[in-house]
């Protein structure tokens, strides 16, 4: 009962996290940037912009997954493929020459954060994200092989 009330309290946390990475990605994109007219290196034919806006979509929907599938594995899955697609975005952004991601939007320039941590915050979420799916995962699948023995 406990294990099941506690990965549901993580579903609604991380979904906060995530939307708070998603309205600040929102607010960027309204302030604005010289960044955001740029090409991509990792979509080379998109600029920063529809990426920032694709990312804000992703992050709403795990977000309201989490909130709507809480406590249940759907949420864990969600939350696996999000951060396998951030994972992959991040290593590829950097091989192909990507410097700055932008990734905390305008909140790492609100609270005038340093580079550095900057880009630590992400990689915190992502372990975190990655925590949450895959205790669900592994919890559940435990839970269900032993109810079977």
């Amino acid at each position: 009962m406990w294990k099941a009330r506690n990965n549901e309290f993580s579903h609604y946390a991380i979904a906060l996290i995530i939307a708070l990475f998603a309205a600040s990605h929102i607010a960027d994109l309204i302030i604005g940037d010289s960044s955001h007219n740029q090409y991509n290196p990792v979509f080379i034919y998109i600029i920063n912009k529809y990426v920032f806006i694709l990312a804000s979509v992703l992050e709403i929907l795990v977000a309201l997954i989490c909130i709507w599938c809480a406590g249940k594995i759907v949420a864990d899955y969600a939350l696996l493929i999000l951060v396998t697609l951030y994972v992959w975005y991040r290593v590829s952004f950097y091989l192909t020459g990507g410097h700055d991601c932008g990734c905390t939007g305008v909140l790492g320039k609100l609270f005038g954060i340093p580079k550095t941590i900057e880009i630590l915050i992400p990689v915190i979420v992502l372990v975190l994200m990655l925590n949450v799916g895959l205790y669900g995962i592994l919890v559940k699948r435990n839970l269900n092989a032993h109810s079977k023995i």
